[in-house]
């Protein structure tokens, strides 16, 4: 995902500060990269939504209020706050999913929505749980945490965990 490192070089050429912060999760001593270089600490408001592609297809669109995170080269490890993640399914097909806070992880390919999630399908499907990854590679969800799922025709199930394609018509809760 060449796309985060060109991510990073943007902010730093649009003036943010890639100074490491200080702070409960920030290092004193940043891990140097493969090439030497320490890893960028990059924060500030997303002011555009980021769309993450596969060829020429969407695979999901992210918009938050605000973001940090540190970026070594093909590694970039993000935190979004007041997540709002869409993912794209390959038959177009959509799930639109909230949560306090989304990671996205560029060395694993996921997506983890974290802290109380509610995720809508297209097709009607309501989810709520603690905590949802969303694999790019597989392009597939799983969820945890006092599962919930629910439709406008009564529908009903509760679980601890579930695994799912992005349209959650092949939904397996445990």
């Amino acid at each position: 995902m060449k796309r985060w490192v060109a991510f990073a070089l943007l902010l730093v050429a649009a003036g943010c500060n890639p100074q490491a912060t200080v702070g409960p999760h920030a290092s004193p001593t940043p891990a140097r990269a493969a090439g030497g270089a320490p890893p960028l600490r990059i924060t500030g408001v997303l002011t555009h939504p980021i769309v993450a592609q596969r060829g020429n297809r969407r695979i999901y669109q992210l918009a938050a209020r605000n973001y940090d995170g540190i970026s070594p080269q093909g590694a970039a490890h993000t935190t979004f706050y007041v997540a709002d993640v869409t993912f794209f399914d390959k038959n177009g097909s959509t799930l639109e999913a909230k949560a306090p806070r989304a990671v996205v992880d560029q060395a694993t390919h996921t997506v983890t929505m974290l802290d109380g999630v509610t995720a809508r399908s297209s097709g009607g499907l309501l989810v709520t749980c603690r905590t949802l990854i969303y694999r790019s590679g597989t392009e597939t969800i799983h969820g945890e945490g006092n599962v919930h799922a629910s439709n406008r025709q009564g529908f009903r199930v509760i679980g601890h965990r579930f695994d799912s394609d992005v349209a959650l018509n092949h939904i397996r809760m445990r």
